[in-house]
């Protein structure tokens, strides 16, 4: 497996030394869901994607220049009352234009997602969904070759205003989920979850 710690459910995040990344991706937009990006207004979009923009480029002076090759791993599992299966119908090619995007900029080396099914449903077979082992094993299972993971779940859809935080080359983790403000992901600071 690769070296490095091994990201769990409930990982433990420095407050004190994050880089400025938690401050960026907060600042970087309010909503960027499909039906809640048509209310933000374009001052709001120009300003989360110059934040975006200026993140990236000081990634790239910390890290000489680096680009990475990222593994995407997402966790999935229908499940009953739910919309699992037409998240990832929207997730898959929604990412894949954003990320072959990033690549034809020059921005990532290569890119995979990473699609980790939990077998059964809860409603069906009792076991509930077990989000840190699926992201355990997309950790074990991404090859070497990829020295980025982003941890995803399938329902966030990030706007273009938040690409550039996919093409970085993190020393410390990125909660890019953080700017999801109406979903309480910036309420509970010890939450660090959604995208990370």
């Amino acid at each position: 497996p690769p070296a490095g710690p091994t990201p769990t459910n409930d990982m433990d995040v420095d407050d004190d030394d994050d880089g400025g990344w938690r401050e960026g991706v907060a600042a970087a937009a309010a909503a960027t869901e499909p039906e809640k990006q048509q209310e933000r207004s374009a001052d709001d979009v120009a300003r989360s994607r110059e934040i975006a923009r200026s993140a990236l480029q000081a990634n790239r002076q910390e890290n000489d220049g680096r680009k990475p090759t990222v593994a995407i791993i997402v966790c999935f599992r229908i499940q009953a009352g739910q919309r699992r299966e037409q998240e990832l119908q929207q997730f898959v090619p929604h990412m894949r234009a954003m990320m072959d995007k990033l690549k034809k900029e020059g921005e990532v080396e290569k890119y995979h997602i990473f699609v980790i099914q939990q077998r059964g449903s809860q409603d069906k077979d009792g076991i509930k969904f077990n989000r840190g082992k699926l992201l355990n094993i997309g950790f074990d299972i991404s090859p070497p070759q990829f020295d980025t993971l982003i941890f995803h779940d399938v329902d966030l859809l990030p706007g273009e205003d938040l690409a550039p935080y996919y093409a970085c080359y993190p020393r410390n983790p990125i909660h890019i989920a953080s700017c999801w403000h109406q979903r309480g992901y910036t309420q509970n600071e010890k939450f660090f979850g959604g995208i990370v």
